[in-house]
């Protein structure tokens, strides 16, 4: 989890600092900016000192900001903002398939200076334009400057795992991965949408839509891309992906069952392999359910195959468990650790501590929740990072 952010319509380093600041718990690793629309990079607080960046200051057209959780690549060469020929990147996520990427440009005639995937995507936008998300099997948020088009192009991942949040005005233009550091921007209002409150208040409903919790906020849907020309203030989103469902009817036949469980399996696998490839130690959160649990068995079946650094000789699990409550799943949590062999590790939330972290949980969520598994989810990934894993 990283924190990107950025505006064009006149900002400041004041400005930048403050919403860097309110990100750093997205990524407390590095810390970085850039101007618009003329490249100039500058340093925080939180910077690599290697990197003898200039201390940020002064105003400006327009900037991008930058909080990293190093995952892969973690030396300085994926420091963010990241430029190429003229390009700039901030990104939020993982490009799974980034090697498979990196290859193809290779063979374009592409080089590379960093082996991380920020600059894979960042290539692949020099060469494909809009199109290269078709090229990606990942989850991100990322902005770029082109500085050709004279436009900021964004995109969101298929699923919306990752967020972006945004406000334009007709001119003035500001994103951000989270609605409490857009509003820090001094053009974007910080007036709530009464309706979206009344209507959790009253019926318990949320706001899935376009539109966020304060007044010209909005989400950049999922499967979705965006285009801000700096010169004319006009934007558009459209959308690049969708499921197309197969809506046939059909009798159930053995044959084709057993071929669609094995396309399955093979899909499942291959996304697990994807998503160990990492710099830093990853866990996997186990629920006891279907979902976690088959997870649990890939990791442990890939490493019978071979050696997986991210993993280690052991693989850990994390897990939510509520002693002899009716919905406690640690019989089936049991279960897996023991077939499995992982170092099982478990948190009991309890309504005490709930009512102490209640504040810090809804600063840190950003918006309503309708579920105390909202607290559940962040019990298990405190346990995460107490047992020093970055990745679930």
């Amino acid at each position: 989890m990283c924190g990107i952010f950025g505006v064009f319509g006149k900002t400041g380093a004041n400005e930048l600092l403050k919403i860097s600041q309110i990100l750093k718990h997205r990524g407390p690793d590095d810390e970085g900016f850039c101007t618009l629309p003329e490249l100039k990079h500058f340093s925080g607080p939180d910077t690599i000192k290697e990197l003898a960046l200039p201390s940020i200051n002064g105003n400006f057209e327009g900037a991008f900001g930058y909080r990293r959780l190093s995952i892969i690549d973690l030396s300085q060469k994926g420091h963010q903002p990241m430029e190429r020929d003229g390009y700039a990147v901030v990104f939020n996520g993982e490009i799974y398939n980034f090697m498979d990427v990196r290859a193809d440009l290779e063979k374009l005639g592409d080089s590379f200076s960093s082996t991380g995937d920020t600059e894979v995507l960042l290539r692949a936008y020099i060469k494909w334009g809009e199109r290269c998300v078709d090229h990606f099997n990942g989850m991100w948020s990322f902005a770029i400057w082109d500085p050709k088009r004279r436009i900021i192009f964004a995109s969101r991942d298929r699923f919306g795992v990752k967020p972006f949040i945004y406000f334009h005005d007709g001119k003035y233009f500001a994103f951000a991965s989270e609605q409490k550091a857009l509003i820090n921007f001094s053009r974007v209002p910080k007036e709530p949408v009464i309706e979206d409150a009344k209507r959790y208040l009253v019926w318990g409903m949320q706001n899935f839509s376009e539109d966020g919790m304060f007044r010209g906020i909005k989400r950049l849907l999922p499967s979705h891309n965006l285009i801000f020309n700096i010169d004319t203030g006009e934007m558009k989103t459209y959308e690049y992906w969708k499921i197309e469902p197969n809506i046939e009817r059909a009798f159930y036949d053995e044959r084709m069952a057993k071929k669609y469980f094995e396309k399955f399996r093979e899909l499942f696998t291959d996304a697990v392999r994807l998503r160990l490839i990492s710099d830093v130690k990853v866990g996997t959160a186990l629920s006891g359910g279907v979902d976690s649990s088959s997870v649990v068995y890939t990791v442990n079946e890939l490493m019978k195959k071979q050696k997986i650094a991210s993993i280690g000789d052991v693989q850990y699990t994390f897990s939510a468990v509520y002693g002899n409550y009716r919905a406690d799943e640690s019989k089936w949590i049991d279960i897996v650790a023991k077939d499995t062999h992982v170092k099982s590790l478990k948190v009991v939330p309890s309504y005490e501590d709930l009512a102490e972290k209640i504040e810090t949980l809804a600063y840190i969520h950003d918006e309503p929740f309708d579920s105390t598994s909202t607290y559940a989810q962040y019990c298990v990934m405190n346990l995460v990072k107490n047992n020093g894993v970055t990745v679930t």
